[in-house]
């Protein structure tokens, strides 16, 4: 038994995000009794901040910005311990710390404002905002045909939100965004992690590899989205995050079950158990049916489970055709081809896992300020504050 194969996996949806967006916010007027001989701490966090700022407004690369960020996280980390240090330094009541922030939990920005006493947040929204860029090149860097770049890109966009999801100094504190919690974290970890997966099977469909191995690693990535919609939805309140989030890595999970249903049928059918193989086409049109009507919005899922859901329903017909002339063995039912694809796949797959993401060092970088006393004093708190 023949059958020319399918190609799967040509169409790989990556997940994108918009990108949050620090605006403008002045350190002296934020921090009240800033310590006199440590100005230039703030005033270098300023500068690097300024710069992130500017660069993040209009068109700027990628490597600029990720630059700015990395650039900025060791002030702002020497500014928020020399905070938890001193408790002669407190938070202007009438400055704050200002970012817009994804659109991840509504469908438009929403503006996030928090005071000195939990600039713990500012640390937190830099790392954030590099990882979404991280996340947002690799699909770039996708369409360009420089999947093993994406590939990095992804795994160093997990082990940041892993250590985010762990960051127990800044994540205990109330006033974190509700974004900004434990669940959310893990579901882009694994959220990241299926997309480092979805590559590598990608690769190994171009490379040759056995329909049964990638069957294998394909009903691991659709393992792994469940995760990720498992975590996500941890969250609480359910209510508060983007359903279309929400809606696409259950799509995604859907689509790559059905990815290894097709694989696996091709394989079924090729060592001529046409009952399996027909019974593991049918459950594939069944999911990518489910992925469709998900969400209309998540469009390039959509497209791709249209196109493969176009491409299979002809092999189905095909095959049924046959197996009614020739072969006439009984079609597996949906019990029987889940039982398959588990009973198939128990093999541990040795894959990628995140990059560890470590957290700079607070700079001591920061020049020393000159002037009298009386002049730097004038300058570490608001004229709107108390003295």
């Amino acid at each position: 038994m023949s059958s020319r194969g399918i190609s799967v996996l040509e169409e790989i949806p990556l997940f994108t995000l918009i990108l949050a967006q620090p605006q403008s916010s002045k350190f002296d007027n934020v921090f009240y009794g800033w310590p006199a001989e440590k100005l230039g701490m703030i005033q270098k966090a300023q500068e690097t901040r300024d710069r992130l700022v500017e660069h993040m407004k209009g068109v700027c690369s990628f490597t600029q910005r990720v630059s700015d960020i990395d650039a900025y996280i060791p002030y702002m980390l020497a500014v928020e311990k020399e905070k938890q240090e001193n408790p002669r330094i407190a938070a202007s009541k009438d400055h704050k710390f200002h970012w817009k922030q994804t659109p991840l939990i509504v469908d438009k920005y929403i503006d996030r404002y928090f005071n000195a006493d939990y600039c713990q947040n500012e640390v937190l929204h830099a790392i954030w905002l590099k990882a979404i860029l991280l996340l947002n090149e690799a699909d770039t860097l996708h369409k360009a045909d420089k999947d093993d770049e994406a590939i990095s890109y992804l795994r160093n966009c997990a082990g940041i939100f892993q250590y985010l999801a762990a960051d127990r100094l800044r994540m205990t504190s109330n006033a974190v965004p509700i974004e900004f919690q434990p669940p959310v974290f893990n579901s882009l970890v694994t959220l990241s992690l299926g997309q480092v997966y979805a590559l590598i099977a990608l690769k190994g469909e171009r490379d040759g590899l056995s329909k049964k191995a990638l069957g294998k690693l394909c009903y691991t990535i659709a393992n792994t989205f469940s995760s990720s919609l498992e975590s996500i939805r941890s969250a609480t309140p359910k209510e508060a995050f983007h359903v279309q989030y929400i809606n696409w890595v259950e799509g995604m999970s859907y689509y790559f079950l059905a990815c290894s249903s097709i694989l696996f049928a091709q394989s079924q059918w090729t060592s001529e158990e046409a009952g399996s193989a027909i019974g593991l086409i049918r459950y594939a049109m069944k999911n990518l049916e489910k992925a469709i009507s998900i969400d209309k919005r998540n469009e390039r899922i959509n497209k791709a489970c249209q196109n493969l859901l176009n491409t299979i329903k002809p092999k189905n017909e095909q095959w049924s055709q046959e197996n009614f002339t020739v072969y006439t063995q009984a079609v597996h039912d949906e019990v029987e081809v889940k039982r398959f694809l588990s009973s198939s796949s128990l093999t541990q797959l040795n894959l990628p896992q995140p990059s560890s993401y470590v957290i700079p060092e607070p700079s001591t970088d920061f020049p020393t300020t000159q002037g009298s006393e009386e002049s730097k004093v004038k300058k570490i708190g608001p004229p709107s504050d108390p003295k």
